[in-house]
């Protein structure tokens, strides 16, 4: 009956109804005309045949002035009240009615009616005066709520939320208020942790697990609690950290479990320190002296140990142009530094300049930019002492961001490191000493493990192998051992195994060309960092190979070869055999030599006598032997022989 009542109305008249069933069940001419975007008279006019069916009814006697309202408020807008038109207010005669003028909106209009009227009265309503209305506020822009895609518009609604919660909480309302809260939350935008917003999120989400601890919930609140702690140590919020953290500490007590309240209110105390916050710190010494009895303890027992060890403690505030000033400076520095505290704290570019200068550039600066970013760290560095003795200092820092004043706090800790650094500067350089060796090695020298993966290798090693030193150390001893050495290379491995070392013996490498390499090896077990390897000596022995066969070729080719013809067999096998272009037997007679046989231009010569006096010859009478790779010329100028030969070495 209601809804045909309805469907009978002229469709201005419903249409005002269905909008003014958006705005609840009592409504009024000023808001209702807004949304309607006609003029309060016109308005008032629609609305006439709602009040002639009783469908509405008024809620004071001045509706019945509604043909003249444009004209009073045109004449007497000095003396109206600013909102006059709101004084013409109405509700629905039965909420049925209400309910079937907002079945007939369509859902998609139901959600810009809801927007409309949420913004316009965010217009009209004066902030001071929000509170009162927060429920009427929220719903309306919540109802609206797809409509909103600016971040400003979300954070502005998220505010309201609280504001909401906050009211429900006051009334002992405490699932609306977590339900506002959690509402707020899932408002929130990248802009929420920015400096204009980041107080309404944590009060948000400490809203949100204090009203979830009340309604029971709490897991949901320790989660809660955990949030908001982590995005306000991440964001620099120093006092917003220290805050969450004692309400988690003291949810905590309230459950019974004093140890986890305990590692909270400690962190809400570090917080309240670093952020120099005194009246929320004293304020926590005074409402928890026994839980932070130990804390302070701790903290005493600290600063006396570092002291006992030279150790000086630090924190200052350092700003973006890199400017920074002292809070804090313990005692011992006069030992470490050379400079008292008061030196220090009166001129805070004292220490800096004292610092070397490429350390300035290298150490200290990316320091700096680290802790402008809230981060932590290690370094070190030198200091010239007040003496004139450079110290090696090591020094750790963190690192809080205060995004309230805009810098970052910074505790250090410096110890002296002079004689650590000191040693491993010798052992690095007797390191450096070894690797020269290990590198500049005539022989081939490889580490690898009990595997067969090479670890290291000296350039030797890789160019015997023919490959690259970072080629080399990527392969497997197993990848360059030809498979019929597999049985050869167990027993090796066998006698590591009990006797600690290998060799030397001899196999072949595949060159990285394809070809085999002879090589001779030997090697031991070594222990390295606590893990076993096999370090190895690797010879190339292709010449020796190669000289052997040819010896074992000569002494084929002159084994049939008897009389007189052996000597002149024995110089061509020779000559082959070295790929030598002379090659000469001969027998000494007095000061002079006679050749039994000579080798020259592919064919044996007629026999010469020679003369040995400066000589090659007269080394090897007196020597036994005599090697010249080159220059033999210019070692012997007198020599015709040699020039004639056109020789250019001996052996």
């Amino acid at each position: 009956m209601i809804t045909n009542s309805l469907k009978r109305l002229p469709e201005s008249t419903r249409h005002l109804l269905q909008l003014a069933s958006c705005i609840g069940h009592h409504f009024d001419l000023r808001t209702l005309a807004i949304i309607h975007q006609k003029s309060a008279q016109e308005t008032a006019s629609d609305l006439s045949i709602a009040l002639e069916k009783g469908l509405i009814l008024p809620t004071t006697p001045i509706y019945k002035y509604y043909e003249q309202i444009d004209k009073i408020a045109e004449q007497w807008t000095d003396s109206l009240p600013v909102n006059y038109i709101s004084l013409f207010t109405y509700k629905f005669s039965d909420d049925r009615i209400q309910k079937s003028a907002y079945s007939f909106i369509s859902e998609e209009n139901q959600q810009k009616i809801h927007y409309q009227i949420g913004e316009h009265l965010l217009q009209i309503i004066a902030e001071d005066e929000q509170q009162e209305n927060i429920f009427i506020l929220v719903h309306h822009l919540t109802k609206g709520l797809k409509l909103i895609t600016k971040s400003r518009e979300k954070d502005k609604l998220a505010q309201l939320n609280l504001m909401a919660g906050n009211k429900a909480q006051a009334m002992g309302a405490y699932q609306t208020s977590f339900e506002y809260a959690t509402a707020g939350l899932n408002l929130l935008t990248e802009n929420s942790w920015q400096p204009d917003y980041y107080r309404t999120t944590c009060h948000l989400y400490r809203l949100a697990a204090e009203m979830a601890d009340l309604c029971g919930d709490k897991v949901a609140a320790m989660e809660l609690y955990d949030h908001v702690i982590a995005k306000a140590k991440a964001n620099g919020y120093g006092e917003e950290e220290g805050l969450a953290n004692e309400l988690a500490g003291q949810f905590y007590l309230d459950w019974g479990k004093e140890k986890i309240a305990i590692v909270y209110l400690s962190e809400a105390y570090d917080c309240y320190s670093h952020t120099a916050q005194k009246p929320q710190l004293e304020n926590l010494v005074t409402s928890y002296p026994q839980l932070l009895q130990k804390k302070q303890l701790e903290e005493t027992n600290v600063h006396e140990l570092l002291n006992n060890v030279g150790a000086v403690i630090t924190r200052f505030k350092i700003y973006s142009d890199y400017s920074w000033e002292y809070e804090y400076h313990s005692q011992g520095s006069e030992s470490l530094f050379g400079y008292s505290t008061t030196e220090f704290m009166a001129d805070e570019f004292l220490w800096l300049s004292r610092v070397a200068f490429e350390d300035q550039q290298k150490v200290i600066l990316p320091c700096f930019k680290k802790a402008l970013a809230g981060e932590s760290g290690n370094i070190e560095f030198q200091f010239c002492h007040k003496d004139e003795s450079i110290r090696w200092i090591s020094q750790s820092f963190t690192s809080r961001a205060d995004r309230e004043n805009n810098c970052a706090i910074v505790t250090t800790v410096s110890i002296n490191i002079t004689e650590q650094k000191q040693a491993q500067l010798r052992l690095q350089e007797s390191e450096n000493y070894v690797r020269t060796l290990f590198e500049m090695a005539t022989v081939g020298l490889a580490l690898c493990d009990l595997d067969g993966n090479l670890v290291d290798c000296n350039p030797v090693y890789s160019s015997i192998i023919g490959y690259t030193l970072e080629e080399a150390q990527s392969l497997s001893y197993w990848e360059i051992t030809p498979q019929q050495y597999v049985e050869q290379e167990q027993m090796m491995l066998q006698s590591l195994e009990t006797t600690g070392h290998y060799g030397p013996y001899e196999k072949e490498y595949i060159h990285q060309d394809g070809y085999l390499v002879p090589v001779r090896l030997s090697g031991l077990i070594i222990e390295r960092h606590g893990q076993k390897f096999i370090w190895s000596s690797v010879e190339d022995i292709t010449d020796s190979k190669q000289t052997d066969k040819a010896i074992k070729s000569l002494l084929i080719g002159t084994s049939s070869v008897v009389g007189k013809d052996f000597f002149s067999g024995l110089v061509e096998q020779i000559a082959y055999a070295l790929q030598v272009s002379h090659v000469l037997v001969a027998q000494k007679a007095e000061i002079h030599f006679q050749t039994l046989a000579l080798w020259a231009n592919s064919q044996v010569q007629e026999t010469l006598t020679y003369c040995t006096s400066n000589s090659p010859c007269e080394q090897v009478l007196l020597n036994d032997q005599y090697y010249c790779e080159r220059g033999v010329q210019e070692e012997f100028p007198d020599d015709d022989d040699l020039k004639l030969l056109g020789a250019e070495s001996y052996q």
